[in-house]
């Protein structure tokens, strides 16, 4: 079991008629941003693994 983080932020909708529009020229709206923490031990695991 990991420990998650849950923030804010924005993001650019990708307009459904027209897909390939420049993202800086969609609108933004706020979503929610959740990410997996690692703990110290898995983190030292990973570290161990790439030396």
């Amino acid at each position: 079991m990991g420990h998650y983080s849950l923030s804010k932020a924005n993001q650019h909708i990708v307009p459904a008629d027209d897909p390939r529009r420049w993202p800086r020229d969609c609108y933004k709206i706020q979503v929610w941003k959740l990410e997996e923490k690692p703990s110290d031990v898995n983190l030292a695991l990973d570290l161990y693994d790439d030396a």
